[in-house]
């Protein structure tokens, strides 16, 4: 694909989302991250980790600054890097490369499979259950309109999976997703609809802060909003308000639409 490395198309230093099991929870941190020449990622924790050598993860990576800036294309670098922990010490790790696949809208701009890497085949769609929220939970506020971009962190077989998706929440955590049925990150959901939902706060980011703090990070359930469940069109219509260059994609008939139901906050109050 090309000799570059990853530094070529992401900010050497940044912050990183990364996720992994520990038997059967899904472990999800907000760290600071180094990409090293060789593609490898030294990681660093503000509140300790519990991850052990050895141990698979997966880390989403991308090239977004505090502010906003999303269009219909996803015009940004980005990442679902999947790895092995090796050289625990205290709060810092470092993450060797098992696969992974940098975008810039739809093009794959760098790729590395191990060659001992295998794939998750996602072979079993089951249908999820019925979002059965309704219109008077619907309470919306202002910060969704301000944080654009969250990563979806879904359940593959030893890695998780992230994705970088747009969003809706209300002032319960109810999070809200539409994507193409066709996807990857859909047959993933559909298979296990446990996943986790981080909501990137750095939009209003103030320096006081310590920088995990710029993150709400949920753990979720994921149920269906059926074109004929009745909140479907108003979730829909905010969709196109906020995000309005994305209209024609929001409207498709080819899109579904998810409902996380939070269950635990994972940040930014505990480790």
């Amino acid at each position: 694909m090309t000799n570059k490395t990853l530094q070529s198309f992401l900010p050497r230093k940044g912050i990183t989302i990364i996720s992994g099991y520990t038997d059967a929870d899904m472990l999800v941190y907000v760290a600071a991250y180094e990409l090293d020449k060789d593609n490898s990622i030294e990681i660093s924790f503000p509140k300790g980790h519990r991850f052990k050598d050895g141990q698979f993860v997966t880390l989403h990576l991308d090239n977004r600054s505090g502010v906003e800036e999303y269009d219909s294309d996803l015009r940004v670098y980005r990442t679902s890097y999947r790895g092995i922990v090796s050289n625990i010490k205290g709060n810092y790790i470092k993450v060797l490369p098992k696969e992974f696949m940098c975008y810039y809208s739809n093009d794959c701009v760098i790729k590395y499979v191990s060659p001992d890497f295998e794939y998750d085949l996602v072979n079993e769609i089951n249908p999820l259950p019925e979002s059965g929220i309704k219109h008077s939970e619907l309470r919306w506020t202002g910060r969704e309109y301000e944080n654009k971009l969250g990563v979806l962190i879904t359940r593959l077989k030893e890695y998780p999976h992230s994705s970088l998706m747009a969003f809706l929440s209300t002032e319960c955590d109810d999070i809200f997703l539409i994507t193409l049925k066709s996807l990857f990150k859909s047959s993933v959901i559909h298979r296990d609809n446990r996943c986790c939902f981080a909501i990137d706060h750095r939009s209003d980011f103030v320096f006081e802060k310590a920088y995990d703090w710029n993150y709400t990070i949920l753990e979720a359930d994921a149920y269906t909003v059926s074109d004929s469940n009745p909140v479907f069109e108003e979730i829909q219509s905010r969709f196109v308000d906020k995000n309005p260059w994305e209209a024609s994609f929001f409207l498709s008939p080819e899109v579904e639409m998810f409902h996380l139901k939070p269950t635990k906050i994972l940040m930014p109050d505990t480790i």
